[in-house]
């Protein structure tokens, strides 16, 4: 019987995140006047990288507003991705010419979309903070971190996400 539960809880939980995805397209379909198209949905991959290495940065910088606001920016564009390549919407051309292969090679098809963006996640943010970490392979003070955000962040251009 638990585990027929646990069953329909991640249909219940499968089917909420479908509808999610489904009004978070529309929505951004209404709000451009016209539904995504095939790059739309595909830049969206790259802007939710760009995001999330930002993100990590401004943690890293202890700016926690901008943290937040860049994460969200990642997730809501990762799972609008997401529901685009899901649902056929993306082509092989768009998909070669826009979206990141970090983000693309962490996709697989039996993970929901949210585990997909915690590896998505995680593979940006290592990436963007190694060479706030390091300096030509060493390691470098914690105290320098977050000036050395700053700049990384500056030099991302993550304030114009």
């Amino acid at each position: 019987m638990a585990l027929a539960r646990a069953g329909t809880m991640v249909t219940i939980t499968r089917l909420i995140a479908a509808a999610s995805l489904a009004l978070m397209v529309r929505n951004a379909a209404a709000q451009e006047g016209a539904a995504p198209s095939s790059s739309d949905y595909a830049r969206m991959a790259a802007k939710s990288w760009a995001a999330f290495e930002c993100a990590a940065l401004a943690g890293a910088a202890s700016e926690k507003a901008e943290r937040s606001r860049l994460f969200k920016l990642g997730y809501d564009h990762g799972m609008t991705f997401l529901y685009g390549l899901s649902s056929n919407k993306i082509t092989d051309s768009d998909k070669a010419t826009w979206v990141p292969w970090g983000f693309l090679s962490r996709i697989e098809a039996e993970s929901r979309p949210d585990f997909t963006l915690g590896r998505v996640w995680e593979a940006a943010a290592t990436g963007a903070l190694e060479p706030v970490m390091t300096e030509a392979g060493k390691p470098t003070l914690l105290s320098e971190w977050s000036a050395r955000a700053s700049n990384f962040m500056r030099q991302k251009n993550c304030k114009i996400l």
